[in-house]
């Protein structure tokens, strides 16, 4: 696409300049896994969250236990990449 885009004479610079740089953050987010760490953050996020709003009532020792938990799957989810 950015060769097509360089070939085109009516092509816009901005135009250009922005595909240029969303092809350049796909390929930095495929190589280092960027936006899998965001998935898997937010998924142990979301599950420590909704712990607490179906467990309103649960004491602190409760809560640290789902949150080291959810460390581990998000390590363990990471270290299997």
């Amino acid at each position: 696409m950015i060769g097509w885009l360089h070939k085109e004479e009516d092509g816009g610079k901005i135009y250009k300049a922005v595909t240029g740089g969303r092809v350049l953050y796909e390929l930095w987010n495929r190589i280092t896994g960027e936006d899998k760490l965001e998935v898997y953050r937010t998924a142990a996020i979301s599950a420590i969250v909704d712990y607490i709003k179906k467990n309103p009532k649960a004491s602190k020792e409760e809560i640290t236990k789902v949150v080291e938990q959810q460390i581990i799957i998000f390590a363990a989810r990471v270290e299997s990449e």
